[in-house]
């Protein structure tokens, strides 16, 4: 118990009894361990997806590429956690056009508590007016509470140019 100060700028507190602290251990640490707030949780989420070269302005959700004939990622993932977590990351693209095939690649790494991790998955094949779906998916530990699991666009190539 706080009692009010005696003297200016000091405060005395009365000594705890066994009592007291036999009260905190039934009641208290049963109140503690089972505050949601207090739990400690794993979470993994997607931070950022880079593309190279740069898309040109298109609506949510699709990548619209220049005529080239290979884009690059970078996929970041977070362990938003107190615990390690063990995270795959799958990058998959789909054609649905053109004479390229789906392409496939799957990254494992360890990620210690709070942790980020850039992955640079290599080239992926391109040819102009390609339509593809490209989707990137994670798992492991538990979802982050803000942040995807998963995220899939459309991949959209312009024409060449050439006639």
């Amino acid at each position: 118990m706080i009692r009010a100060p005696s003297r200016t700028g000091t405060v005395r507190l009365d000594a705890l009894t066994l009592v007291s602290a036999k009260l905190f251990e039934a009641n208290g640490v049963v109140d503690l361990t089972a505050s949601p707030s207090l739990a400690v949780v794993r979470g993994i989420g997607i931070a950022a997806v880079s593309v190279v070269p740069a898309p040109l302005p298109a609506r949510k959700g699709v990548i619209l590429l220049p005529p080239v004939s290979k884009m690059q990622l970078g996929v970041s993932v977070v362990n938003t956690g107190f615990r390690r977590a063990r995270v795959t990351l799958v990058v998959s693209m789909k054609p649905t056009n053109g004479p390229l095939s789906a392409q496939s690649q799957t990254f494992h790494v360890e990620l210690a508590p709070l942790q980020s991790y850039a992955f640079t998955p290599r080239a992926i094949g391109l040819v102009p007016s390609e339509r593809a779906t490209l989707d990137i998916r994670i798992s492991g530990a538990p979802d982050s509470p803000n942040l995807a699991r998963s995220k899939s666009y459309r991949v959209e190539l312009s024409p060449s140019g050439h006639s």
